[in-house]
C-alpha cells in the first residue's frame, strides 16, 4: 500500500508538471491577442489555480505555474513575486513569503500595474507576517503606505481590505503605547466596515467587523489598558444584539459571544469589579464554545486574575490535550503561551510534582524549539539564497538569449510529446513493478504475523521484568524527592531575578526604545542587584557544599572577639537597613578576649546570623517594600560563657516556634514561604561553627522574636610547671 501511495504521488507530480507546461503553451500562443479586461480575468483565474495547488499540498507545482506565467511574459516580475509570496505563505514558510511579498511591493511596478493587488499584498505582509512577530514599526510603515494608495483610488479598492489596513495600523499603535492615535484608527476602521455590513447578505462583512473589534480589545488588554478596552467590549456586545448578526453562522456567533464575555470577565477582574466579572464569566461558560477545550483555555486569564488556581490548572490540562490532538509544535512562542502559565499555576497550587514535570518539559521543549527554529530559519534562508542565485542566473541568461516565440513553441510541443511517450513507458513498467511488490508485501504480511506471536511471548517476559522494576522504583523515589526539594527551592529563588533580568533585557534590546538617563541608571542598578542575587545564591550553594564537609577547619589565627563582631556588622550592612535599629552590646572583658580560630569563617557565620535577623524583621517581605512606621530592633550581644565567647543575635521579627528549633537548621527549610531565600543560611552557619569547635543554637526561651547564639572557643593559655 505504501508503494502504491508513493506511485500515486509521483504520478500526480507528473500530471501537474504537464498542466503547467500546457498553461505556458497556451499563453505563448494567445498572449498577443488577449489584452485588457480579458487578460485581467485570466490573471485572476490563474492566481486562483495557483492558490488551490498550494492549499492541496503541492507548492512546487504552484511555483512551476508561476514560473511559466512569468517566462512567457503574461505577468510582470513584481506580480510573479507576489504570487510566489502567496504560495510560500500558504505553505507556512513565512520568512520566504515575507521576502517575496516585500520584493513585490518594493517599488512602484506592481502599484502601477495593479493597485488593488498591491494593497492586498501589503496588507498580508503587515497583518499576517509582521504584526504577529510584534514588528510594529515596519508593519505600520508598510500598512500606512498601502492605505495612502488605497485612499487615492478608493473607488477601485476592496473596502474590507482598506478597513483591515486601518485596523492593523491601530493595533500596532496601541501595542506601541500610542493609545490616542491607535484609538482614532481603530474607530475609523470599524466605522468603515460598518458601512459594508448593511448591504451584506452573506454575513462575511459582519464577521470581519467582529474580528476587528476583538483585535482592538485584545491589543488594549495586551497592554493592560482595561479601562480603554471596556468601550470596545461594550460595542461588541451591542453588535451581537443587532439584527444583522442573524446573517452570521451560529457557530461563529456563539464563539464571538463567548470570547467577548471571557475578555469582559478578565478586564473587570483586573479592575476590581469581581461580582460583575463573575457574572460575565458564567455567561461565557453557558455557551457551547465556553464548554469546549478552546473555551476553557480562554477562561484561564480570568481564573488566574481571581486566584482560582485549581480551575486554571484544569484549563491547562485541557490545553495539553488540545495541543496533542492538533499536533501543535512547541515553538518558543507556544512554550511561553502554553507551558509557562501551566508551570506558574502548579507552583501557586504547591503541586510541586506536576510543576517539576512541566519544568522538565519546558527545558526539553526549549532545546527542541530552539533547534527546530534554527533549522526552519536556516532552511528558509537557504531557499531565499538559492532563489537569489537563481534570479541572478536568469537575469544573466536573459541578457545573452533572444529567442523567437515560434522556436519556443516548437520546443515546448516537442517536450510535451517526449513527456507523454516517456510517461507511457514509465507507467507500463511501474505497473509491472507494483504487481511484483504486491507479492512481496503478502509474504511480508505472513512474516509479520509470526513476529506478532513472538512479540506476545516477549510481552509476558517484560511483565515479569516490570514487576522486578517496581522494587527498583521504590528505591529511586527517595532520590526523586531530594531532587524535587532542590528544584523547588532553586526555581523559587532563581525565577524572580531571572524574570527581572529578562524583562530589562527586552526593554533595552527593543528597537527604537528610548530611555532617559535616570531610567538607564535604575535599570543598571536593578540588573546589578539581581545579578548579585544570583551570584550570592551560587556562593551559598558552594558554602553549603563546604559546610557539609566533616573536615575540621584549621584554627591558626589569633583574633580579638570584638574584631570578628565589627567585621560581621560591616559585611552584613545591617547598619544601612532603614527598617530597624541596631545595638551592639559587650560584656566586660569580652571585647579583648582572644580566639584561636579562622577569622574568615568566624566572620561569615556571624554575618549570616545578622543577615537572617535583618531579613525577617523587614516589613512586607513577600510583597515588596512599604513605608516603615514602627521600626524593628536587632541586638548583638557579646559575652564570655565558660570557655567560649558567645555572640547573641536577638531580633523582634516573626519569630520561630519552639518545636521548629532544630528543623530550621536543616537544608532548604523555610518556615514562611513568602520570604525570599533558599533556606540554607542557618545550615551553613551551624556547619561552619561546628567545624571551628563551636555551635549555633536557637534560644527557645526568647519570645520577642528570634534569638540565635553563636559560641566559639577562646584561646587556652598554656600553663607550664617548673621542673617538668
Amino acid at each position: 500500500m505504501q508503494l502504491l501511495q508513493i506511485q500515486k504521488m509521483k504520478s500526480k507530480q507528473y500530471i501537474l508538471a504537464f498542466i503547467a507546461t500546457m498553461f505556458a503553451l497556451l499563453l505563448c500562443v494567445a498572449c498577443d491577442d488577449k489584452k485588457g479586461e480579458n487578460q485581467t480575468t485570466q490573471l485572476d483565474e490563474f492566481n486562483h489555480r495557483v492558490r488551490e495547488l498550494s492549499r492541496n499540498g503541492d507548492p512546487e507545482g504552484a511555483l512551476k505555474v508561476v514560473d511559466s506565467l512569468e517566462d512567457v511574459g503574461f505577468i510582470s516580475d513584481a506580480m510573479a513575486n507576489g504570487m510566489r509570496g502567496s504560495v510560500y505563505y500558504i505553505d507556512k514558510q513565512f520568512r520566504t513569503s515575507e521576502y517575496y511579498f516585500k520584493k513585490a511591493v518594493a517599488d512602484n511596478t506592481l502599484l502601477e500595474e495593479n493597485p488593488r493587488t498591491f494593497v492586498n499584498m501589503s496588507s498580508m505582509v503587515a497583518s499576517g507576517l509582521l504584526l504577529p512577530r510584534q514588528e510594529y514599526d515596519e508593519a505600520i510603515d508598510i500598512a500606512t503606505r498601502a492605505y495612502a494608495v488605497a485612499k487615492e483610488r478608493m473607488e477601485d479598492m476592496d473596502k474590507t481590505e482598506v478597513a483591515a489596513l486601518l485596523n492593523t495600523i491601530g493595533q500596532c499603535e496601541v501595542e506601541m503605547g500610542r493609545f490616542d492615535e491607535g484609538e482614532k484608527n481603530l474607530t475609523q476602521s470599524i466605522q468603515m466596515q460598518r458601512l459594508l455590513t448593511e448591504p451584506d447578505t452573506t454575513g462575511q462583512e459582519t464577521r470581519s467587523m467582529m474580528r476587528y473589534i476583538i483585535n482592538a480589545t485584545i491589543a488594549y488588554m495586551n497592554e493592560y489598558q482595561y479601562e480603554r478596552a471596556m468601550p470596545w467590549i461594550e460595542e461588541m456586545e451591542q453588535l451581537l444584539e443587532d439584527p444583522i448578526c442573524e446573517r452570521v453562522d451560529t457557530v461563529f456567533l456563539d464563539m464571538a459571544r463567548s470570547r467577548v464575555s471571557f475578555m469582559k470577565a478578565d478586564a473587570l477582574a483586573h479592575m476590581g469589579r469581581l461580582s460583575e466579572a463573575k457574572e460575565s464569566y458564567e455567561r461565557a461558560m453557558s455557551t457551547h464554545y465556553g464548554r469546549t477545550p478552546d473555551g476553557n483555555i480562554d477562561a484561564g486569564s480570568y481564573l488566574e486574575a481571581v486566584g482560582r488556581w485549581e480551575d486554571a490548572a484544569e484549563t491547562y490540562v485541557a490545553l495539553d490535550s488540545l495541543m496533542q490532538q492538533r499536533g501543535v509544535p512547541l515553538t518558543l512562542d507556544n512554550i511561553q503561551l502554553m507551558l509557562t502559565p501551566q508551570f506558574r499555576t502548579f507552583l501557586m497550587l504547591r503541586r510541586l510534582d506536576d510543576a517539576v514535570v512541566v519544568g522538565q518539559r519546558i527545558c526539553e521543549a526549549l532545546d527542541s524549539a530552539i533547534v527546530w527554529q534554527r533549522k526552519n530559519d536556516s532552511a528558509e534562508l537557504a531557499t531565499i539564497y538559492e532563489t537569489q542565485e537563481k534570479e541572478a542566473k536568469i537575469a544573466e541568461q536573459n541578457a545573452k538569449l533572444s529567442r523567437h516565440r515560434l522556436v519556443t513553441t516548437v520546443v515546448i510541443v516537442a517536450l510535451v510529446l517526449i513527456f507523454l511517450a516517456v510517461y507511457s513507458v514509465y507507467r507500463y513498467h511501474a505497473t509491472r513493478r507494483l504487481n511484483m511488490e504486491h507479492k512481496k508485501l503478502r509474504q511480508a504480511h505472513d512474516l509479520l504475523e509470526n513476529a506478532n506471536r513472538n512479540l506476545e511471548k516477549l510481552n509476558k517476559q517484560l511483565a515479569q521484568k516490570n514487576a522486578d522494576l517496581l522494587v527498583a522504583n521504590e528505591r529511586a523515589e527517595e532520590s526523586s524527592r531530594m531532587k524535587t526539594d532542590f528544584i523547588e527551592q532553586m526555581s523559587h529563588e532563581i525565577r524572580t531575578p531571572l524574570n527581572i533580568l529578562s524583562g530589562f533585557t527586552q526593554i533595552v534590546t527593543t528597537p527604537g526604545m528610548e530611555l532617559t538617563d535616570e531610567e538607564k541608571v535604575e535599570i543598571s542598578r536593578d540588573i546589578i542587584k539581581n545579578t548579585d542575587r544570583i551570584t550570592g545564591l551560587v556562593n551559598k550553594m558552594l558554602e553549603l557544599s563546604d559546610a557539609s564537609s566533616q573536615t575540621v577547619i584549621e584554627r591558626t589565627e589569633q583574633v580579638a572577639a570584638g574584631d570578628i563582631a565589627m567585621a560581621a556588622i560591616e559585611e552584613s550592612r545591617i547598619l544601612e537597613a532603614n527598617h530597624l535599629t541596631f545595638d551592639f552590646l559587650q560584656a566586660e572583658g569580652a571585647d579583648f578576649a582572644m580566639l584561636l580560630t579562622s577569622q574568615r569563617h568566624a566572620v561569615r557565620i556571624l554575618t549570616l546570623l545578622l543577615e537572617n535577623a535583618c531579613k525577617f524583621t523587614r516589613p512586607a517581605e513577600a510583597t515588596g517594600e512599604v513605608e516603615v512606621t514602627d521600626k524593628q530592633h536587632v541586638n548583638l550581644k557579646m559575652c564570655l560563657w565558660e570557655n567560649s565567647i558567645a555572640y547573641v543575635v536577638e531580633d523582634t521579627g516573626v519569630g520561630i516556634p519552639p518545636e521548629e528549633a532544630e528543623h530550621v537548621f536543616e537544608k532548604f527549610v523555610q518556615l514562611d514561604e513568602y520570604y525570599d531565600g533558599t533556606g540554607i543560611g542557618l545550615t551553613v552557619a551551624r556547619g561552619l561553627a561546628r567545624r571551628l569547635g563551636g555551635d549555633v543554637v536557637l534560644d527557645t526561651s526568647y519570645t520577642k522574636g528570634a534569638c540565635f547564639i553563636l559560641t566559639l572557643p577562646v584561646e587556652k593559655e598554656e600553663k607550664t610547671t617548673e621542673g617538668e
